[in-house]
């Protein structure tokens, strides 16, 4: 038989603080998340992370999808996949006209059914300084 619980006085009273704490943040509205505008060099970006990275030749033939929007729990406001040669995808992460992660992807990431691969350009030889 269920019978009724029965709260005293002396449990609820010194929760009373914290319940209405927390009752004033569920009316509080959350701020607006401003999303950066897509690099449009994020292919070049991409191909420039990848040469330091060890195991060159996995990266020989790689592509990368179309810019995608992500979504939380991704880190950043864009995304793009880069398939390798052995098969297997990493996941770049864009914010503010640069790469803030790159990371080996993950099934959230949907890197298998990405739209639109194309090969990733050459990545741009490193700039000589200039002769004093």
């Amino acid at each position: 038989m269920n019978r009724p619980l029965k709260m005293t006085s002396s449990i609820l009273l010194p929760t009373l603080p914290f319940a209405l704490a927390l009752a004033g943040c569920v009316g509080a509205a959350l701020p607006e998340r401003v999303v950066q505008s897509s690099p449009g060099n994020y292919r070049t970006l991409a191909a420039a992370a990848i040469v330091p990275l060890p195991n060159p030749e996995r990266f020989k033939n790689a592509v990368i999808s179309d810019l995608q929007a992500s979504a939380a729990p991704q880190p950043a406001d864009w995304f793009a996949c880069v398939r390798l040669s052995d098969g297997s995808y990493l996941a770049a992460f864009y914010d503010h006209e640069k790469i803030t992660d790159m990371r080996r992807s993950v099934g959230f990431d949907r890197c298998d059914v990405a739209p639109n691969y194309v090969p990733l350009p050459p990545p741009e030889a490193p700039k000589k300084p200039r002769p004093a």
